[in-house]
């Protein structure tokens, strides 16, 4: 009698087993349909905890060890991506020194708005931006009444047969930089 007892837990543990494979294996396929929509961090950590301890509770050493570290490289915190962008270059004046107080600033195109936060290092200076379409100039109290763009005469090289002091489109886009973008068009119209 005990005999048959045996035999009948260990049949119903192998069916059990077999019930805990079928939705081991449906937890997976429901992780690689997470993974392969984009889901984010949080959720593909909380389904690879499930199969971490599902593969736990049935004393399964490699599929536990294999999702825990699954596991461990979902539940990481996210990165969060950078909302701004970065232009830079070269500062210049028409003369044989650079104004102290010389900043560089950029007009957002959708909204007009003006930011003048440059941060300078000797000649060159570094702007962080929001993305969006920009011009670009520089501007200092030695010369009031004067900005400085980047126009379509700096790539030219400001040489005299460089005639299009138009300022040109900055794009900028968040987490990159954009340098060589020096504002050294004295001659340049906001028009």
């Amino acid at each position: 009698m005990r005999g048959l007892m045996w035999m009948g837990w260990v049949a119903g543990s192998s069916v059990a087993l077999c019930g805990c494979a079928n939705k081991l294996d449906a937890m997976i396929a429901q992780y690689e349909m997470l993974k392969d929509s984009g889901a984010t961090n949080a959720r593909l950590c909380e389904q690879s905890e499930k199969i971490s301890q599902a593969y736990f509770d049935s004393a399964d050493r490699e599929g536990f060890l294999k999702w825990d570290r699954q596991r461990q490289t979902d539940c990481r915190p996210e990165i969060k991506k950078p909302q701004t962008g970065v232009i830079s270059g070269s500062l210049s004046f028409p003369s044989d020194y650079l104004p102290e107080d010389m900043q560089v600033c950029a007009q957002n195109l959708e909204s007009d708005k003006v930011d003048c936060n440059s941060v300078r290092t000797g000649d060159r200076y570094r702007l962080e931006l929001p993305p969006g379409r920009y011009i670009v100039w520089s501007q200092t109290k030695d010369a009031p009444d004067q900005r400085a763009f980047y126009s379509v005469a700096v790539p030219c090289g400001l040489a005299v047969h460089c005639k299009d002091h138009q300022p040109l489109r900055v794009v900028v886009k968040a987490g990159s930089e954009v340098d060589r973008i020096d504002p050294g068009d004295w001659y340049a119209s906001d028009k």
